[in-house]
């Protein structure tokens, strides 16, 4: 996390912005409440988009929310692409497998089809070594008191039909409670492809009104 909060500040620098307004979804939104925490005096508005809670132990729990949403159509789609040899390294299978693994990330998930992902040959590999040096790195992280001495203004967007139970959602209101807070009625995890003008709309007037 330090060298993801290091490449943002990098990124600012090298823009030249003295203060930024930053944006991060899903678990760029915690990468994001690390960066206010390092350097606060270079941020001028915050904004945090279905973005992982402040602890791990509420962060977990996207997991059992995800497996209520199984369907057994889905499960088939699923085994059927793990069914192929070599499906790992084919990017359209690849493609194929999380555009169905994520559609219950969802409020209404023919919106899947709006996902982009770019995969390549290694693509799966490289997520797999990645996603769990990143969660052993953050460990039973727990920022809620530290994020309480936050005073960048902050707006906090989740879903009606969140990834996140509602308890990780009282989580993050208790460690931002200065912040804005707007609940995106029949969207999940990806409010700005499920609803683009209404996420649209939000943001911008946060970012006016300030």
């Amino acid at each position: 996390m330090t060298a993801f909060v290091d490449d943002l500040e990098c990124i600012r620098s090298a823009i030249g912005e003295d203060r930024i307004d930053l944006i991060g979804h899903s678990f760029g939104g915690l990468q994001s409440l690390f960066y206010a925490l390092a350097h606060p005096d270079r941020l001028r508005r915050l904004v945090l988009v279905e973005s992982d809670p402040p602890t791990f132990q509420e962060w977990r729990r996207f997991r059992d929310v995800v497996a209520e949403r199984r369907t057994e159509q889905r499960d088939s789609v699923l085994q059927s692409i793990e069914s192929r040899e070599s499906w790992r390294t084919d990017p359209a299978s690849v493609e194929a497998y999380f555009r169905t693994y994520l559609q219950s990330y969802f409020g209404r998930s023919d919106c899947a089809s709006r996902l982009a992902f770019g995969f390549t040959a290694d693509s799966l590999d490289k997520m797999a070594v990645t996603t769990r040096a990143i969660r052993e790195d953050l460990g039973d992280w727990d920022i809620r008191t530290a994020l309480r001495s936050l005073t960048t203004p902050a707006l906090v967007i989740y879903g009606t039909h969140s990834i996140f139970p509602h308890r990780a959602v009282l989580s993050m209101q208790d460690a931002l409670p200065h912040a804005r807070f707007e609940m995106m009625e029949d969207v999940g995890h990806f409010p700005f492809l499920e609803d683009a003008n209404a996420f649209s709309r939000i943001v911008q007037d946060f970012l006016i009104a300030r």
